[in-house]
């Protein structure tokens, strides 16, 4: 369809004759040769337009269109939600737990890939965990950089597995759970050694040091053996309340 011999141009020449408007300088760039027709079923009519640059750009998308296979359309189609899934799977996989301090002490449970703020942080958690469950738990490593947890009872016949391996993250700056076996083998214990030591007995009295400054010693010792059925030593107590 072109001009009609009144001088009339029609507005749809572009595109119902798929090259209107191209000059050499076009075809050339597209790799277009005067021999050459897109397919048919490519080329979409539409009813009414008035953008002339409109009609060029998708003329060019519908001969590009004619020049895919099938397997090529399904890859552009489909590709957007390939990589959606992708990093969908990603943030799942990167999505841990970030430990609530102010969780109850006898709710505290590392968790492989749990993150902590500091190594205080996540002895403090550990040790909460161990008294709760009546585990020996103790610190075989312990410093700026990392942080290995194993069960005392692990020499016996049981060979109780439990381990847990932490390291410091340098771009994060926190403690994540790197590696953890959390199966118990042992039988549940009351004396605990250095893992409860004067700073975790502070911690959960600090209240009670702060308002009764002149406690008694022996009654901070039965009362953490009855509300944590745990048993201290009357040295670590008053160190506590140091």
């Amino acid at each position: 369809m072109g001009s009609s011999n009144d001088g009339y141009d029609d507005p749809f020449a572009g595109i119902y004759e798929p090259f209107f408007g191209l000059n050499e300088m076009d075809f050339e760039l597209h790799g277009i040769y005067m021999d050459h027709e897109p397919r048919q079923e490519f080329v979409s009519r539409l009813d009414k337009c008035k953008d002339h640059f409109l009609n060029i750009l998708i003329c060019d998308a519908n001969i590009r269109n004619a020049s895919m296979t099938d397997e090529m359309k399904d890859r552009v189609d489909h590709g957007n939600d390939l990589e959606n899934d992708v990093e969908a799977e990603e943030e799942v996989t990167n999505k841990y737990r970030i430990h609530d301090p102010n969780v109850r002490w006898d709710k505290m449970e590392p968790k492989l890939g749990d993150v902590f703020e500091s190594l205080a942080q996540l002895k403090f958690c550990v040790t909460n965990y161990a008294v709760n469950g009546g585990y020996q738990i103790y610190f075989q490593k312990s410093d700026n950089r990392r942080i290995v947890a194993r069960c005392g009872k692990r020499h016996e016949d049981n060979k109780c597995p439990f381990r847990l391996y932490a390291a410091w993250m340098y771009n994060d700056r926190t403690f994540q759970v790197k590696a953890m076996n959390s199966e118990h083998l042992c039988s549940r214990v009351s004396k605990f050694g250095s893992i409860v030591n004067p700073e975790w007995i502070r911690r959960h009295y600090v209240t009670e040091i702060a308002n009764k400054a002149k406690v008694k010693l022996r009654e901070m010792i039965s009362d953490i053996k009855q509300r944590y059925r745990c048993v201290v030593f009357i040295g670590q107590v008053r160190r506590a309340k140091q």
